[in-house]
């Protein structure tokens, strides 16, 4: 706006009157945007005597961009008529604007500020005898977010259209840069009075795509094939694996008695990737490797290896985010008979192994497992805000790393790890090496594609990072969710292409598989088109008997 403004003043005279002749022609309509009044004021002389420049003050929250990261900043609407008395205990009138999810609603207090006022003393007839007390009001604080505003309006765009979110780490500290859950919606719409709310709350509430719901930190997911990371921790943990033990990996597996499973490369029509090592199974996605991995940790009595990896990763448990989240669920023995008074057999390890079963996770609790695993194995508290300053510019809070915990793996099992998250991205076999061909970045990831119930198509999954080691970019972790859409590598990874390159560069510069140009849809083919190398297995464990 503030750019505008000025190349709008250093025009010449004549080219000012040329341009505001087309617009009274033409009955233009020129919206330059929103600034705050303190931004605006330099312009304010030289702008009023141009009468085809409007503007227009209210006093009220405004959000940009119709709202930049809206679930985790969260909004400010009227006190609901059932809240009013609980409210004025707390000495609000009742009519205010208060905060109603996200950091509006966490840090309420320190945005409001504190009321004055004055207590009098008065007599039966309610005249006037003294004042009491008089306490002056005090001015609200500041609260500054970790986010990057330029990266977080580029990963809102990057999932446009599609239902899903996008969790960005700062890798080595948790801070949050960008978090997205899409569909979105616009703030403003809870202030009626704003200038630009245009109504629209009736239909907000009643759509069927939840745009109010936070799909990164409440929506709980299967994590599919990127779950593979924690058990080939588990496989190497136990004993009874090393990164070069060798399996044969075929189109079937027939271990559990009466079962058939399938490799993802069965419905493919592609042939069996035979001999393979545990590294190469992670790198290729195998799945009768990681069945084959379930059902032997079982059949060796460790029947919680993989729950007690999966926990010591962060999952079901709360992140610990100041907006607050969900803590998901860990299927184990315990919670299958609390859950379906069943008891755990051979198949939910296999299921587990990867990804399925009932296992429930966010695309936070994802993030922050994968930063770990980048660098270095340390679980960040991921966090939201980066100071609050009182008006006088005291700094009350300020962001510091929080560490929670220490994935609980050798660091000769760590380097495994890393090393074939490497290699999904680049070896000829890795599961999204063609999203990545040319992006001269070094990244690491896993693809992931979670089967549902509900739905005809799965999720789409990539997790990865950042080991660029750069003075001026921190390394940051990524996490892409795509709600029923299909393959990982052909949703996710596309999109998890373009917030690193938005975080590196500063904008995108590939195309999606499906759109004709940056932000525009194919109207004819939407659908991306994969190749052999780059499918990913849809994680089912689906019996035949």
């Amino acid at each position: 706006m503030l750019r505008t403004l000025s190349r709008l003043l250093d025009r010449s005279q004549e080219s000012l009157l040329s341009l505001y002749d087309d617009i009274r022609q033409y009955n233009w309509y020129v919206h330059l945007g929103e600034v705050s009044y303190e931004e605006f004021q330099p312009y304010e002389d030289s702008l009023s005597s141009v009468d085809a420049v409007q503007w227009r003050t209210y006093p009220s929250r405004y959000y940009f961009s119709e709202g930049l990261a809206p679930h985790a900043v969260g909004y400010v609407g009227l006190i609901a008529a059932e809240e009013v008395e609980d409210y004025q205990r707390l000495g609000y009138l009742g009519d205010e604007f208060v905060g109603k999810i996200g950091l509006e609603w966490v840090y309420e207090e320190e945005l409001r500020g504190k009321p004055g006022g004055t207590l009098y003393l008065t007599d039966s007839e309610g005249q006037l005898e003294k004042a009491l007390v008089n306490k002056s009001s005090e001015a609200p604080a500041a609260v500054y977010s970790t986010l990057d505003r330029n990266l977080q309006l580029q990963a809102q765009k990057a999932i446009q259209g599609l239902e899903g979110a996008i969790v960005v780490l700062e890798r080595d500290t948790g801070a949050v840069l960008a978090m997205v859950s899409s569909p979105s919606f616009d703030p403003n719409l809870f202030n009626p009075s704003h200038p630009y709310s245009g109504g629209g709350l009736e239909e907000l509430f009643g759509d069927p795509d939840l745009p109010l719901f936070n799909r990164a930190t409440r929506g709980l997911y299967p994590l599919g094939s990127t779950f593979k990371v924690i058990t080939t921790a588990a496989a190497l943990e136990s004993g009874l694996y090393e990164p070069e033990t060798i399996y044969n990996c075929g189109l079937e597996f027939r271990e559990l008695p009466g079962v058939v499973l399938y490799d993802w490369r069965y419905e493919r029509e592609l042939a069996a990737q035979g001999d393979i090592s545990l590294t190469q199974g992670l790198v290729r996605s195998c799945n009768p490797y990681f069945y084959h991995i379930g059902l032997d940790l079982y059949n060796h009595g460790l029947i919680t290896a993989l729950p007690e990896m999966a926990r010591g990763f962060g999952l079901g448990e709360s992140t610990g985010i100041e907006i607050g989240d969900e803590a998901g669920l860990v299927p184990d023995p315990e919670t299958k008979q609390a859950e379906f008074g069943e008891e755990w057999g051979p198949q939910d390890s296999v299921s587990l192994a990867i990804g399925q079963s009932f296992l429930q996770a966010t695309p936070l609790q994802l993030a922050r497992y994968i930063a770990a695993v980048g660098n270095g194995g340390i679980l960040y508290r991921p966090q939201l805000v980066s100071r609050i300053q009182s008006p006088e510019g005291e700094i009350l809070h300020e962001f510091e790393p929080e560490a929670q915990g220490q994935l609980s793996i050798s660091q000769e099992t760590l380097t495994a790890l890393q090393e074939a998250l490497v290699l999904v991205v680049r070896d000829e076999k890795g599961t999204a090496r063609r999203r990545f061909l040319d992006l001269n970045l070094d990244i690491a990831g896993k693809t992931g594609t979670a089967t549902t119930g509900d739905y005809t198509e799965p999720h789409a999954w990539f997790a990865g990072y950042s080991y660029e080691g750069r003075e001026d970019k921190p390394d940051i972790a990524v996490v892409v969710l795509v709600e029923y859409v299909g393959e990982g590598s052909d949703w996710a990874a596309p999109i998890f292409r373009r917030v690193m390159e938005s975080y590196f560069f500063g904008q995108p510069y590939k195309l999606y598989p499906w759109e004709e140009r940056i932000g525009v849809w194919r109207t004819e083919t939407p659908t991306p088109t994969s190749g052999p190398e780059e499918v990913e297995g849809q994680g089912t464990a689906t019996p035949e008997s």
